[in-house]
């Protein structure tokens, strides 16, 4: 447990750095997230799938340096681009790749760069400077509220075969705990930003913690049940105390794409 503090205390400053500063810095952070993310899930199912991993990397560091650059739909052009060569390549390799090369590759690419890069449309969205910190407060409260409730009156497994430690009662106090930190933050947005007076932030930012936090909950499950099928226990070593950057962030994964939905759904600015 010290150890998960101390890997913590580190790596959170850090995080609030890139955050604050946005632009590039922010960029180079999720493309860094990313790429090493990749790797540990390139890694895992390498035993059983064996990935293309160079397509994958290549196509996350060509797809969110570009986001921002333009209006239209960079994927659009990219993937267009990438599906061809990808299986020009399995037609070469044909002896080494097959489908499923090729399938898992693009999945590392989707599951773990196209779901991060929803951080940075969050904040380039009005407000989404202070926004975007909905991502990390419903998925770190979640996770947070979740492990002292289940400790204190956990009784009831809630995926006993994915994750044996999860209760029913700890998921329910995450959920709970992210939604009133979130609102507690509205607050403060509310307090010290140029919220419009039509938008009601503090009401916002609680239904998005509040269902974010639900999300957060099916991130950790989704990661949990790679790692059954691939026979591991952690992703990586590289935070300790946490495993791997899968292992830290596989709620914020699922959090960034729920908060970005529904930010645009609750702010049409």
């Amino acid at each position: 447990m010290a150890v998960r503090i101390i890997s913590s205390i580190i790596g959170l400053p850090i995080l609030i750095c890139l955050v604050l500063l946005g632009g590039i810095f922010l960029k180079a952070g999720v493309i860094i997230l990313s790429l090493i993310g990749m790797y540990e899930f390139y890694m895992a199912v390498d035993k059983k799938i064996q990935p293309v991993h160079w397509v994958g990397f290549l196509l996350a560091v060509i797809y969110i340096a570009s986001v921002g650059l333009t209006d239209i739909n960079i994927l659009d052009y990219i993937l267009t681009a990438f599906i061809p060569i990808i299986l020009i390549v399995q037609i070469i390799m044909h002896d080494k790749i097959n489908i499923n090369n090729v399938c898992s590759s693009l999945f590392g690419f989707f599951y773990i760069a196209f779901m991060f890069s929803n951080i940075l449309f969050i904040r380039k969205l009005y407000l989404g400077n202070w926004t975007i910190w909905l991502v990390f407060i419903s998925a770190f409260c979640c996770d947070t509220g979740a492990y002292f409730t289940g400790m204190c009156i956990g009784k009831h497994k809630l995926a006993p075969v994915l994750s044996p430690k999860k209760t029913i009662e700890g998921a329910v106090g995450g959920i709970v705990a992210a939604g009133a930190c979130s609102a507690l933050y509205g607050f403060i947005v509310n307090k010290f930003a140029q919220v419009p007076e039509d938008i009601n932030i503090i009401f916002i930012c609680f239904v998005i913690g509040f269902a974010a936090a639900v999300f957060s909950e099916l991130g950790d499950l989704a990661a949990s049940s790679i790692k059954r099928y691939t026979g591991i226990k952690d992703f990586g070593k590289i935070m300790p105390g946490h495993g791997g950057v899968l292992d830290r962030f596989d709620s914020v994964i699922f959090t960034s794409a729920a908060v970005y939905l529904m930010l645009i759904y609750f702010i049409k600015y």
